[in-house]
């Protein structure tokens, strides 16, 4: 009697083994799908995070679907056994290709996401290939089903491999845990293929394999967290040779350190800066980098070669160029790299900076100002030249003087600010004097047109009054030509026909009388009109109240104005304003006259139903604002368009009110604007306003 030991590692593809081999996998695929997410976001580690997270939440599908296709049916046989055992081998296979996909990095080069799907797409369709020719039966292509299964643990043991390659060549985090799941499933997938026993259908040697390395997924949590900054040994802190003083730097230090309060300009004290703490802690390379608080740059804005005696460009890079920088900084920690880590993304754009082969050994020094969490900006030390290592020396040393460098560096002193205001200052007053100008030279023209309309209103007066002292004459002698006539009728009859035609002339005179009157009314009424348009363009009447507002409010308070009206006759008003959030400075009130009577025009104007247009916009380069209002109401002809403009007509066809129209043409002309008229018949009635206005920046 002999035991079979083989069949130990077969236990986990009955029950109750596969229940416990399908709990272990699952759970550990839901711990780590739940810890990724609880760190999704948009930065570097959350961006890990969701790689991570995808690519357990697929591993956690394809092991449900595996438990779903075992526990279908508690006592699968013929046919369907053999499907779900293909079934297992083509998902065990998807397994491992996502299980790569999740150990490689890939960041934002989607080439491994791709080549990911198209082999699982490929593995989809080769398991359908494999299963219909399980139901074909062996006598197909002269294969059998165990063949079939032999080659799916081949090719799966053939991807295994490939994706150990790639794991080793790019040495992405936890490197060395995907090396040893993969080392330990090829254990597997080979001791399937080589063990001789009669359930070499089953995957027991395979499921055992998982269940011993899937756990160990879970140490990509360590991705999520922010990595120390990297301490050099206290060994390796090498002191300074005696050959390397043979220079005395105290003099220079001492003068650039005098310097630094000295400068006019921000450029000029960031190299004497750079260059005191060069000279202070004897580095090759200094760079003083600024972080802005908005945008995605660092400003490298200036460094210093000390070997060289020469100072380095400002430069702009990328947050992403400077990754592990930035992310130490973030984390308030000081950053080490040293030659081994020549490689990284921040060594290649340093070098490139500095315009030399390599950076040596590099130590970046995070700065904060009071109160803040974020960095405003750090110092870079970098030994090209001398292969210096950066000890607990210099960061204690950094350390001493962390606020200081801070307040001089990144705080404007007084000199600058001073030199700030006085340039706003003068900015300020030379804007207050064109604008002095500009007001003076308008109430010049506005002075000039009054006494131009007085002096016409004083001769339209004149000639009023010796017109009619003319007329009362004429009507003085008519009259006693009249009784003269009367009495010599009564005298001499011989005279009736005479006196007959003076009647009739008498007639003639009083009409003529009557339309003169007429006449001298239509003058009285012109000379009203024109004395009121004299006294609303008069200095008293001037537009003084200039306030700032934004066309978003001009555009919300004409609506607000008609709001009753449209709604009354149904009239949708569309509003076009593209530079809604510009603020400019004008007198609200004149500008709503213009609006509201121009608005009130078009909503009677137009039959209920239609659309109304306010088109309202700047023009930057003459500083106007362009109101443009079109109704599709009945229109004007081109003598309507003229009529419009003339005080004799009180009311036009196709105009909803004169009126209105007249109230906004006077604001129009008090706020120095112009007004055009463009109109079809049965079509459209366009009116265009063109206003000055000061746009505020």
């Amino acid at each position: 009697m002999s035991i079979d030991l083989s069949a130990f590692l077969f236990i986990l593809t009955e029950s109750p083994g596969d229940l416990i081999y399908h709990l272990v996998i699952g759970l550990s695929l839901i711990l780590l799908v739940g810890v990724a997410s609880s760190k999704l976001s948009r930065s570097t580690i959350g961006r890990r995070a969701w790689h991570v997270w995808i690519g357990g939440l697929i591993l956690l599908l394809l092991q449900i679907l595996l438990f779903y296709l075992r526990y279908c049916d508690d006592q699968p046989i013929g046919e369907f056994a053999s499907i779900c055992i293909m079934v297992e081998h083509v998902i065990s296979a998807m397994m491992v290709v996502w299980l790569v996909w999740t150990f490689l990095e890939t960041g934002r080069h989607y080439l491994f996401t791709c080549l990911d799907i198209v082999v699982t797409l490929a593995l989809i369709s080769f398991g359908v290939i494999s299963a219909l020719l399980v139901f074909i039966g062996p006598g197909f292509l002269s294969l059998n089903t165990a063949m079939i299964w032999h080659i799916w643990r081949i090719a799966t043991l053939v991807m295994i491999l490939s994706g150990m390659i790639l794991i080793l060549i790019k040495r992405d985090g936890q490197w060395v845990v995907g090396t040893l799941i993969l080392i330990l499933l090829a254990a597997g997938y080979t001791l399937q293929l080589i063990l001789p026993t009669e359930r070499a259908a089953f995957m027991g040697v395979i499921r055992l394999a998982q269940i011993v390395s899937f756990p160990w997924m879970i140490t990509l949590a360590q991705r999520f967290v922010k990595p120390p900054a990297r301490q050099e040994p206290q060994d390796k802190l090498t002191a300074i040779k005696d050959e390397d003083k043979l220079v005395d730097i105290k003099p220079a230090l001492m003068d650039s350190l005098l310097k630094i309060h000295t400068q006019e300009t921000s450029a000029d004290r960031f190299k004497a800066i750079v260059q005191a703490l060069s000279l202070s802690v004897a580095a090759d390379i200094c760079f003083l980098a600024q972080i802005p608080e908005e945008g995605n740059s660092v400003s490298l804005t200036t460094g210093y070669d000390l070997i060289r005696e020469r100072f380095l460009e400002p430069r702009q890079v990328n947050r992403n160029q400077l990754p592990r920088i930035m992310e130490a900084w973030e984390a308030n920690q000081v950053l080490r790299l040293s030659q081994a880590d020549i490689n990284t993304l921040d060594a290649a754009t340093l070098t490139s900076l500095m315009n030399y082969h390599r950076i040596g050994n590099l130590l970046a020094y995070p700065l904060y100002l009071k109160g803040q969490t974020l960095p405003v900006g750090g110092v870079i030390f970098l030994s090209p030249y001398t292969d210096k290592q950066w000890g607990e020396e210099i960061v204690h040393q950094l350390k001493t003087i962390e606020k200081t460098l801070t307040q001089v560096a990144f705080t404007p002193n007084i000199r600058e600010k001073l030199r700030d205001a006085l340039d706003e200052a003068q900015k300020e007053i030379i804007f207050l004097q064109k604008e002095k100008g500009e007001i003076l030279q308008t109430l010049a023209e506005k002075e000039t047109t009054i006494k131009r309309l007085n002096m016409e209103i004083q001769k339209l007066r004149a000639k009023y009054q010796i017109d009619r002292f003319e007329q009362i004459q004429q009507a003085d002698r008519m009259k006693e030509r009249i009784i003269e006539l009367s009495a010599e009728n009564a005298a001499k009859k011989e005279l009736a026909a005479r006196l007959a035609q003076l009647n009739e002339k008498m007639r003639q005179l009083t009409q003529e009388r009557d339309q003169f009157n007429a006449a001298l009314e239509k003058a009285e009424a012109k000379l009203k009109e024109m004395e009121s348009q004299a006294g609303q363009t008069g200095p008293i009447r001037l537009s003084m109240e200039n306030q700032i507002i934004t066309l978003d409010s001009i555009a919300a308070n004409a609506r607000l104005g008609i709001a009753p009206q449209l709604q009354q006759k149904q009239i949708n008003l569309e509003i076009i304003n593209p530079d809604g959030r510009q603020t400019i400075k004008t007198d609200p009130e004149l500008l709503q006259t213009v609006l509201e009577g121009l608005l009130e025009n078009a909503v009677l104007a137009s039959p209920p139903g239609q659309v109304i247009h306010l088109d309202q916009k700047l023009s930057f380069e003459t500083g106007m604002l362009i109101i443009q209002i079109t109704d599709h109401g009945e229109g004007l002809t081109p003598n309507d368009q003229k009529n419009l403009f003339s005080a004799e007509y009180d009311s036009i066809q196709g105009i909803g009110t004169v009126s209105s129209i007249r109230n906004a043409v006077r604001a129009i002309r008090i706020l120095n604007g112009k007004i055009w008229l463009r109109s079809k018949k049965t079509a459209f009635t366009t009116f265009r306003v063109q206003l000055p206005v000061r746009i505020i920046d």
